[in-house]
């Protein structure tokens, strides 16, 4: 089916998802098994439930790939089968069909991750996607639906790869939150709107991790802040494991109240993810039969974006500062850097610039010729980090604006086109997205008068109209040049006047304007005082200017009266004025945070002058730690500045393990693993990482470890303390296993649980001595079973 044909049936109703794959086939007897598995060896089992969800009433089947792209069955042993498997699927889901029922290829994410939790890229992760969405649509899936992603870059590549492989079909894409609001990287539904609002998506969605209750609000505000239309597959409740299994509490007639709810929202795609069965959808195909879409009346939000942040260009609010400084111009340490591939200096004027109030980061590299492109994607990912900015990409290069916007997390700004060779520019901002700076220049150069330069501007919002960008992605620039080469200031006034009275979004350049003369800053202050009294939506300047401008009147020159040479001669101004030094504080949290490996090595070493490492360790580097715990557990950072922090405090705590030869995890021995059956181990790694920072000798065994060989470590290395980790429910019962060797071999060690799936109720019903939430509570809890006299559990 045709992407416009799906379009035109939900302008008309609202239609139904089938429900959970994984959780049926518990329900059905198949054990731990993964659908992937379960299709290759009992493929009856899957096509009974896809039925089952056919007599439900389901408008459309999902097939059962959700976990059968290469990277994902590579961890499962099934990497020959790929194809085999993705190809029985489909054929599998058409055999359930009844007349009218779609079947949509299920695409989940590759259980890997990027920088900094793990080593995906763009080129990688779209190249997987590429294959296996490439296989689908060659069996003739009607749409897709791409869910459970919880990094808007690993959802981008999704959806690059299913519209280069099946460009006129549906796509659906969903992420998942957390309960706080986020993903686990960060991304709010804000963030999601904005980042796919230019991509060829045509909904937008929330699926699994909460139950109904706990996605409406997320749900709420996507409807408020996407143009695209709305799909949603709310889990039937939280699961809790009761008798060693797990039991979605949430009741079918419970789960259907809230469709109301959704409805009123303007869903167009109600489903049902983990714990949701055939009587689930039953209820939900009675609920809302035939029903009509709410029409929704909002505009896609004006603005960009990051991992974690966003910002919104919307009329009568404060004018939004671009950071200018990361440009290499009469910046030998900067030029240095870059040509050697090295990025310290950039990062640290972009952490400058954050703390001075900027809101975006405008990024000029100077010689593009010597940039590569996998320095330059280091280079993006560093900056979406820490210190987490949208940022204004100022390249030139085609080729390097396309690997800066693949690798970009959100929605960046490209600065900037001209009438003049915008092609290449406008295919990329049509293929990955983003908002542009438009300069009214054309082949004669920048004209001279307002009214020409409005001429220009009027033609290229026809012609990129035309290409597919819309007036509302673009910033017009009316074009600020020096006042030392005798231009007059009134034409940028009068052409920015212009702009405005069309209700056009507008950006100034403002350090053109000074360019040449002394007292720089107040001639920039004063003009920027005269844009943002016509309506200046955003400026590219130095932030840290922005307190020491001393106060001039300036208005003979902006009036046109005076030239800027009279002015000068007249004032008596005549050299640059210096801004004061200012003495900066060492702040050990900021530079954990900031991932300031280098800075927190020389601040350490200048502590070691004067304290012991002890107390450097105890007074400076734990209460550091603990904090950088509390600001993640209230959401302050997220994952990318947790695990940079851990990294940072990790090379600290190696320099003093060196130096003093301190013997490492003086406060004892940590076992941990991800049980066995579960291949997921990010968050583990992360309590791994924690433990060692805390003073713990922490032994590794992986993921997908077998319950005897995690028992026999601890025993071997005479651990204190076993940890275990499992994302799925099914795999969560092997902590059980493990408890019961334990406890059989009479071992003093004792058992911390935690996972996805795992609750505190489970961990009591399971006998184990913790349990903790996330990576700052499991240092907590491993310190108290520490200090707590051994006992055999």
């Amino acid at each position: 089916m045709k992407r416009e044909q799906l379009r035109k049936m939900l302008s008309k109703r609202v239609l139904v998802l089938d429900g959970a794959m994984g959780t049926e086939l518990i329900k059905r007897g198949c054990g731990d098994a993964t659908p992937e598995k379960v299709i290759l060896h009992s493929p009856e089992v899957i096509l009974k439930i896809q039925s089952d969800y056919v007599k439900a009433g389901s408008d459309i089947i999902l097939t059962a790939t959700f976990g059968a792209n290469r990277l994902k069955l590579k961890k499962l042993g099934l990497e020959t089968r790929f194809e085999e498997l993705n190809r029985s699927a489909v054929t599998l889901a058409k055999k359930a069909l009844s007349k009218g029922v779609l079947v949509a290829g299920d695409i989940g994410p590759t259980g890997d991750m990027f920088p900094p939790s793990g080593e995906l890229d763009f080129t990688k992760t779209y190249k997987c996607f590429k294959e296996q969405t490439g296989i689908l649509a060659e069996e003739g899936v009607d749409l897709f639906i791409l869910e459970t992603f919880s990094d808007i870059r690993e959802l981008k590549a999704a959806i690059l790869a299913v519209s280069e492989n099946a460009p006129d079909k549906f796509i659906i894409a969903n992420l998942t939150f957390e309960k706080g609001g986020r993903t686990l990287i960060g991304t709010d539904p804000t963030g999601f709107a904005l980042a796919f609002e230019d991509l060829n998506v045509d909904a937008l969605g929330v699926n699994c991790s909460l139950g109904p209750e706990g996605i409406f609000p997320i749900f709420q505000e996507l409807s408020r802040t996407t143009s695209k239309l709305l799909s949603i597959e709310p889990n039937a409740g939280i699961p809790e494991i009761i008798d060693g299994k797990a039991h979605y509490r949430m009741s079918p007639e419970k789960f259907v109240r809230y469709a109301e709810d959704f409805l009123e929202m303007g869903a167009n795609i109600i489903g049902g993810c983990c714990g949701t069965g055939p009587e689930h959808i039953r209820l939900l195909v009675k609920k809302i039969k035939k029903r009509r879409p709410r029409k929704r009346k909002n505009r896609s939000l004006i603005g960009v974006s990051s991992l974690t942040k966003n910002v919104i260009f919307v009329p009568d609010t404060p004018t939004i500062i671009i950071g200018e400084r990361i440009n290499p111009t009469g910046r030998k340490r900067m030029t240095g850097e870059i040509e050697k591939g090295v990025m310290k200096a950039i990062l640290t004027e972009a952490k400058k610039q954050s703390k001075e109030g900027a809101s975006l980061l405008d990024i000029n590299l100077g010689m593009e010729s010597r940039i590569r492109e996998d320095w330059l994607r280091r280079l993006v990912t560093e900056l979406l980090i820490s210190p987490g900015l949208p940022l204004s990409v100022d390249i030139r290069s085609v080729r390097l604006i396309e690997r800066a916007f693949q690798e970009y997390a959100g929605r960046p700004l490209l600065n900037s086109i001209t009438l003049t060779g915008m092609e290449g520019e406008c295919r990329l901002l049509k293929r990955y997205g983003g908002m542009v700076v438009f300069l009214p220049i054309d082949k004669n150069g920048v004209p001279e008068t307002a009214k020409k330069r409005l001429q220009l501007t009027k033609k290229a919002i026809d012609i990129l109209k035309e290409m597919g960008i819309d007036k509302d992605r673009i910033l017009f620039d009316p074009i600020v040049m020096s006042l030392a080469t005798g231009n007059d200031p009134l034409v940028t006034l009068k052409t920015l006047e212009s702009y405005k009275s069309l209700g056009l979004h507008t950006i100034i350049g403002l350090s053109n304007i000074s360019f040449g003369l002394p007292h720089r800053r107040s001639i920039n202050k004063y003009f920027l005082d005269r844009c943002i009294e016509i309506g200046l939506d955003a400026v590219i300047m130095n932030p840290l200017d922005r307190k020491t401008s001393a106060e001039l009147n300036l208005s003979p020159v902006f009036s046109g009266k005076k030239t800027i040479m009279e002015f000068l001669k007249e004032t008596k101004i005549t050299r640059k004025e210096k801004p004061k030094k200012k003495k900066k504080e060492l702040n050990v949290l900021n530079i954990i945070i900031e991932g300031e490996k280098e800075k927190i090595l020389t601040l350490i070493k200048k502590m070691l002058k004067d304290m012991d490492y002890r107390r450097v360790i105890e007074d400076v580097l734990k209460p550091a730690l603990e904090e950088v715990g509390e600001l993640y557990e209230k959401k302050n950072i997220f994952l990318p500045q947790l695990i940079l922090a851990a990294e940072t405090a990790q090379a600290a705590f190696g320099f003093i393990e060196k130096r003093f030869s301190e013997k490492k995890g003086g406060k004892g021995k940590v076992v941990i693993a991800t049980v066995r059956g579960d291949i997921h181990d990010i968050g583990k790694n992360i309590v791994a990482m924690m433990l060692k920072n805390a003073g713990f000798e922490v032994i590794d065994l992986g993921k997908d470890v077998p319950s005897e060989i995690i028992v026999k470590s601890a025993e071997k290395k005479n651990a204190k303390i076993i940890a275990l980790s499992a994302l799925m429910t099914t795999t969560a019962l092997r902590m059980k296993e493990v408890i019961n060797i334990v406890e059989k071999n009479k071992m003093p060690a004792k058992v911390i649980v935690g996972g996805a799936c795992v609750t505190k109720k489970f961990a009591d019903e399971i006998g184990a001595n913790a349990y903790a939430k996330d990576a700052t509570e499991a240092v907590k809890e491993v310190k108290k079973l520490v200090e707590t006299p051994s006992q055999n559990i």
